[in-house]
């Protein structure tokens, strides 16, 4: 290739097509969103990791998130309570003293950007609505499920793999300050590359240090607070990898039953192809017991954290994916 591919799924698509003697170009020279495939006589032109064969119904549903969560929802899907926003007023309000803490996201952006967890009091909900407002035209205010942070991802209507999302954290060492360790973490994430098909890469976001003294402060810690020795301190209650998670494979643990009613779940979205983000107590356990809830659907999911996570095994998913796309 005499071009250089700077995203590194567009990198590991076309390294997989290689080893499985697919052809692969960009659509257009340069432009990395859409990637052509061919083999034989069929020709396949593919964006992200989405399903050539996603109808525009289905995916206009589940972009729209009013749409999926409600649908979701009222067909007695795990979803945590939820309503849109753009200003606060009686519902707003009432919503928060019922459900608290809350989430606060915004309705049409994505990357981690401005999600507020753990909304408990109306000035922290003003707070969170400002900030969402900048880069959404309405907010989601969510009940805000227990557990950790789970990404499934299906392909052709099969789990195919599945990531426990960690949120980024430091360990003590009894001398230096949370403010210290960050710095040191935040180093080594600069430095430390995963090798992709012989490209290096950086795998890990940084950890934000807007907002961390907020967030220490519900704990009664501030940065400035040597932590002991052993001492494990989360710095974020987000899942998402833009705001600094550590992806661990889980796909061994998941109980058979929770995958039964992820299939079930994407069959019902009609989508074919899907990243399902969800929180859960304990997915080692059946369904009905695992405190299951849904998060978001995203029909564009990166195959990348799941061919290399940070920790556990790693899933043959590309070659999962391009076998789907030129199946018989």
């Amino acid at each position: 290739m005499e071009f250089k591919i700077r995203n590194i799924h567009s990198w590991m698509i076309f390294q997989k097509s290689k080893e499985m003697q697919i052809e692969s170009e960009f659509l257009v020279p340069g432009v990395e969103d859409f990637i052509e495939l061919k083999k034989g006589k069929k020709r396949v032109v593919i964006n992200r990791a989405i399903s050539p064969s996603l109808t525009h119904i289905a995916g206009a549903i589940t972009e729209n998130k009013i749409a999926c969560n409600y649908l979701l929802q009222e067909n007695n899907y795990p979803i945590p309570a939820f309503i849109f926003a753009s200003e606060i007023g009686k519902i707003e309000l009432l919503f928060l003293e019922k459900f608290a803490p809350i989430v606060v996201k915004p309705f049409d952006t994505n990357k981690g950007a401005e999600i507020h967890m753990n909304v408990q009091n109306t000035n922290e909900l003003k707070e969170a609505l400002n900030n969402v407002k900048k880069v959404s035209t309405q907010a989601i205010l969510q009940q805000q499920a227990t557990g950790l942070d789970y990404r499934f991802l299906v392909i052709d209507r099969q789990v195919t793999g599945v990531l426990w999302n960690e949120w980024p954290s430091v360990v003590g060492d009894g001398i230096h300050t949370i403010e210290n360790l960050v710095q040191f973490e935040n180093e080594n994430r600069r430095i430390t590359k995963t090798v992709v098909y012989e490209k290096p890469t950086e795998m890990l976001v940084e950890i934000p240090i807007e907002g961390l003294s907020d967030l220490l402060a519900k704990s009664n810690k501030r940065l400035s607070d040597i932590l002991p020795k052993g001492e494990k301190i989360y710095l974020g209650n987000c899942g998402n990898g833009w705001t600094g998670s550590v992806a661990h494979d889980a796909t061994d643990n998941v109980h058979p039953s929770i995958n039964k009613k992820v299939i079930e779940l994407i069959n019902f979205l009609d989508i074919d192809i899907a990243g399902l983000d969800v929180r859960c107590d304990d997915i080692t356990k059946p369904f009905k017991k695992a405190g299951f809830n849904v998060i978001e659907v995203n029909t564009r999911p990166s195959l990348v954290d799941h061919e290399f996570p940070l920790f556990g095994k790693s899933r043959n998913v590309t070659e999962k994916y391009l076998d789907y796309l030129f199946k018989d």
